[in-house]
């Protein structure tokens, strides 16, 4: 048989057929079965060898990139799901707003923190209570300690302070006033908190120092008379003497702080961290 050129032929195989047939006279049926013959079918399309393989080829390459791309789709898919706990999070506006101009802002503030019958559990786990009935006065100009076994509510103590969480009942004073009615930003600027391991930011220590002054009308002072509140803060902290121990700090004449001599700028975290 003679295919025309150009001609894509599929050759389709027979087909069995059945039928019944009644007879009218006697109401007898008779099954007729029989088989179609082979048929052909012509798609009307210009191909060559050359297009039948590239078009397989194509079809191997495909199926290669999706494999490959298949397990980057899982990680997108776990990076989908992560960001949208994270974006539910930034969305979710928070009960205690750091950001709010609200508030009262005294005009000094002495430091007297009076804490009465504060009870507290945290959101998470409501059913334990860390701080039940606590009375405490820290008066100004003084040292005052909590001490107790971990887990004990210290530092839940200090973050209700710093309105970190707000206390289920009883009342935080500062200077008398009810925490919860200053100032958020004000709060916090002038109640700091010190962990027991400090986190030091890449740079100098005169610089990590200097960022106590962040949040405060003394960040736009002149590096001179930041410089003094720096080494102030220094001596007031009992590490003047241990910045002086570091091995790239000359021990001179107010060694810290010198112009003429090796200075604190030049004291980086890293010497800071092998002291440690």
């Amino acid at each position: 048989m003679d295919w025309p050129s150009g001609k894509a032929f599929a050759c389709l195989p027979g087909v069995k057929s059945k039928k019944v047939v009644r007879n009218a006279s006697d109401g007898t049926e008779m099954e007729l079965e029989w088989m179609n013959p082979p048929s052909h079918v012509a798609y009307d399309t210009d191909c060559s060898t050359g297009d039948v393989f590239t078009v397989i080829l194509a079809v191997i390459v495909a199926a290669t990139a999706m494999t490959t791309i298949a397990p980057q789709i899982i990680a997108l898919t776990k990076a989908a799901s992560s960001a949208d706990e994270l974006f539910k999070t930034i969305d979710r506006k928070s009960e205690i707003d750091p950001l709010s101009d609200d508030g009262k802002i005294p005009n000094a503030c002495k430091g007297v923190v009076d804490i009465r019958g504060l009870s507290f559990s945290y959101p998470a786990r409501p059913d334990i209570t860390v701080l039940k009935n606590l009375t405490l006065l820290a008066p100004a100009g003084k040292t005052t300690a909590l001490v107790g076994a971990s887990g004990s509510g210290k530092s839940t103590v200090i973050g209700l302070i710093e309105r970190w969480y707000d206390q289920a009942s009883g009342t935080i004073y500062l200077d008398g006033t009810d925490i919860r009615e200053l100032n958020l930003t004000w709060l916090r600027t002038n109640i700091r908190l010190v962990q027991q391991e400090p986190v030091l930011f890449s740079g100098t220590v005169y610089e990590n120092v200097a960022f106590g002054l962040s949040g405060t009308e003394k960040a736009n002072l002149p590096e001179s008379e930041q410089r003094a509140l720096v080494e102030k803060a220094c001596k007031d902290a009992y590490a003047e003497e241990f910045i002086e121990r570091l091995p790239k700090v000359c021990c001179v004449a107010s060694p810290i702080f010198t112009e003429n001599s090796l200075t604190l700028d030049r004291v980086t975290i890293h010497n800071s961290a092998s002291a440690l």
